[in-house]
């Protein structure tokens, strides 16, 4: 009797050790998510940088053409092309909020899914990773047959994501 009730105690702790466990990996994931979301609200402007080249409406003077609009993939998303350290990364859905910074004369529209229409920048955040005070972001920008991929660098300064360079992945 005393065997199976000493069995029983150690099952109980074991489930218990790992519970809390899961927790802790669950209250990291969950302020990485917020830095991650605080870094983009921050720094909305410089992710979506010199899209203007694509604003054809810009080139055409007689006027027959809309301003471009731009639209963003909903989720940032992770892609093993541009990371070898996947599950560095982290993924979670982007909010209407966290787009308030954000001053620019183009449209943005939050979108589930790639859109190719004319007059339309079709961007996706992918590979956030954040590690103590730094952090990186792949960026894509299509439009068109023509597309942009660059890894935009940050680091934190007095609780600030700050912007401290942009590496060129591709361009075509």
């Amino acid at each position: 009797m005393d065997g199976i009730f000493n069995k029983i105690v150690l099952v109980l702790l074991v489930l218990l050790v790992s519970c809390k466990k899961e927790q802790k990996i669950d209250a990291v994931k969950n302020n990485l998510i917020a830095e991650g979301k605080t870094l983009i609200k921050q720094n909305m402007n410089v992710l979506l940088d010199s899209l203007e080249r694509h604003d054809m409406s810009l080139y055409n003077k007689e006027g027959g053409l809309k301003p471009l609009k731009i639209a963003l993939l909903d989720s940032v998303g992770i892609n093993e092309r541009f990371s070898r350290e996947t599950l560095k990364c982290i993924t979670f859905k982007l909010e209407e909020n966290n787009f308030s910074n954000f001053k620019s004369n183009y449209r943005l529209d939050l979108v589930k899914r790639e859109v190719s229409e004319s007059q339309v920048a079709f961007v996706s955040f992918l590979n956030l990773e954040i590690q103590k005070d730094h952090a990186s972001i792949v960026v894509i920008k299509i439009y068109g047959i023509s597309s942009e991929i660059d890894r935009y660098c940050f680091e934190k300064q007095r609780n600030k994501w700050v912007f401290a360079r942009k590496k060129e992945i591709s361009r075509g």
